[in-house]
């Protein structure tokens, strides 16, 4: 399955191989793609840090939030001041949430160079509590960033 995201309202589709999901999107939320040379066409795509925060924020697109999580700690390198300004255009209070609990896991600061001040300025935009999941699935209360996480995620990220 693939994902296109649009901000025009297209019908999902099949073709002879693969099934293509039309991802719609609010016009203000149509940002942080680079445009890619394939054969003689010119395709969008999104850049890495948007990638992230797609996935973040709908993880039932990517496998779920473990698979989102192993599939973050494979990518190279982030630019965190780009993943912080998307973060303020999407203005989404779980995805600060999220953003702030795995950047300053263990598991991810060994991966990742964070920058601290990055963190504040996530930590900034906490406020109330907050549930790491869609569900409101109980779990473990992470004082520092307001956030009620699943024992398996917990786990999978504080573990090194």
């Amino acid at each position: 399955m693939y994902y296109i995201t649009t901000t025009k309202r297209i019908n999902s589709f099949e073709n002879e191989h693969y099934f293509i999901k039309i991802v719609n999107v609010l016009e203000q939320n149509f940002f942080g793609y680079i445009e890619l040379k394939y054969g003689n066409e010119n395709i969008y795509v999104s850049d890495i840090e948007r990638t992230v925060i797609d996935i973040l924020n709908r993880p039932e697109y990517a496998g779920g939030f473990q698979e989102v999580i192993m599939s973050i700690l494979e990518i190279p390198e982030l630019d965190f001041q780009k993943l912080y300004d998307y973060l303020k255009k999407f203005n989404k209070k779980i995805l600060y949430h999220r953003v702030g609990y795995l950047f300053s896991s263990p598991l991810f600061h060994e991966i990742f160079d964070v920058p601290e001040n990055f963190l504040q300025k996530v930590k900034q935009k906490i406020h109330s509590v907050n549930y790491f999941t869609i569900s409101n699935k109980s779990g473990i209360f992470r004082k520092d960033w307001n956030l009620i996480v699943p024992l398996e995620i917990d786990t999978l990220v504080t573990e090194v």
